[in-house]
């Protein structure tokens, strides 16, 4: 079981819905490194001998995770020059590149790369069918495309986040959307702290995620998250799900060309 969010107080953005209480959401769990770094780690078991386009360079941490984790070659774009330069900077390495490229149109090859990592780009395109028409593109006969979202369902419509464009999908509405491209089975996980969760109710997190882990561990760190208000939270603090995911701020998408 879950517990419910709303029980515990903490300081953020309110918001309300007709599906679900009034709760207050802290913004630092949203931008916190711990749950972008959870999503990378999330991924890292398919990285070994792939090519690997990652959408969105942000720092460069997460491209050297990516190759880090076995990738043949990292390849990562962004429409930021400084982003750029600044991941080429801090986070340069042997078979990783860094390249500023249109997303809707970037500059590869048909079935160049075997895995696309797109984390928290799909929800501020102004046209997420255009976006995974060009990852289709490029992506090779049975490659993977992990994709991750705000989830609409979750935060309400008077929830505003001004870092997107747009309020993300729900579920049913990811699925749908990667239907028109790519093949079944759609596996969807929510991303949850641990401290949403009930001991009771770990049934399907995934391995690389709560890797050492035992229950006392995931008390600490519930306790510790709330105790500071989220503001350190880090990948151990975070596990991801294919149940419940109404309740999960986060979503994070599997699928297959």
């Amino acid at each position: 079981m879950f517990t419910k969010i709303e029980q515990t107080r903490w300081q953020g953005s309110q918001f309300s819905s007709p599906e679900q209480p009034t709760v207050e959401v802290s913004d630092s769990w949203l931008n916190s490194e711990g749950q972008q770094r959870a999503r990378y780690r999330f991924a890292r078991e398919l990285m070994r001998g792939n090519d690997v386009l990652e959408i969105g360079c942000g720092s460069g941490h997460g491209s050297v995770t990516l190759l880090k984790s076995g990738a043949r070659s990292v390849t990562s774009v962004d429409t930021s020059p400084d982003a750029i330069e600044s991941a080429r900077r801090h986070y340069a390495a042997s078979n990783l590149h860094y390249q500023l490229a249109d997303l809707q149109k970037l500059p590869y090859s048909k079935a160049s790369f075997d895995v696309i990592v797109a984390f928290d780009i799909i929800e501020q395109v102004t046209d997420p069918e255009k976006l995974l028409k060009e990852f289709h593109r490029v992506l090779r006969s049975g490659g993977t495309l992990i994709i991750s979202s705000h989830n609409r369902q979750y935060f309400s419509e008077g929830y505003d986040h001004s870092l997107y464009l747009r309020r993300g999908f729900t579920p049913a509405e990811l699925i749908e959307i990667l239907s028109h491209r790519f093949k079944p089975p759609y596996r969807i996980y929510g991303q949850f702290e641990i401290g949403q969760l009930t001991t009771s109710g770990v049934s399907s997190y995934i391995p690389t995620i709560t890797e050492g882990l035992n229950t006392g561990d995931m008390k600490k760190c519930s306790k510790k998250s709330f105790r500071q208000g989220h503001a350190y939270l880090s990948e151990d603090d975070f596990v991801f799900s294919e149940q419940h995911l109404e309740e999960a701020p986060i979503l994070l998408a599997l699928c297959h060309k």
